[in-house]
């Protein structure tokens, strides 16, 4: 089980609630590497909100993948714990919009209140 980073670039924050998961773990539950679509997945997971986090439980290929192979022994060592995700932005605010009181209010940056999960990496 890996914890998700949800925190994205330029001082975007994603609620956590706002996450459709449904398409992803039915339909193409793949870790990637690097977040690298013209490469085979590494992997596949489930993505579930557990204790109000977003987490993923995976299944590395080593059968025959040396690099997933890799990286599974170095999760399984300790020197991996987290992931970073692709997705589709559905709704989203400017956080500079959002009343003061809200702790994701900020001068930059997005706060997305509904994506869906593409992928994983």
């Amino acid at each position: 089980m890996a914890g998700i980073c949800y925190k994205v670039i330029q001082g975007s924050h994603v609620k956590k609630s706002g996450w459709q998961l449904d398409n992803y773990n039915k339909n193409n539950p793949i870790i990637l590497l690097n977040h690298n679509p013209n490469s085979l997945p590494i992997g596949r997971g489930f993505v579930e909100v557990r204790n109000g986090n977003l987490e993923i439980d995976i299944e590395f290929d080593v059968a025959d993948d040396g690099i997933a192979k890799e990286i599974s022994r170095k999760v399984d060592a300790g020197f991996l714990h987290s992931v970073s995700v692709g997705f589709r932005a559905l709704e989203s605010t400017q956080r500079s919009k959002l009343e003061t009181e809200n702790k994701y209010s900020g001068t930059e940056g997005l706060y997305f209140t509904k994506c869906e999960l593409l992928e994983v990496s």
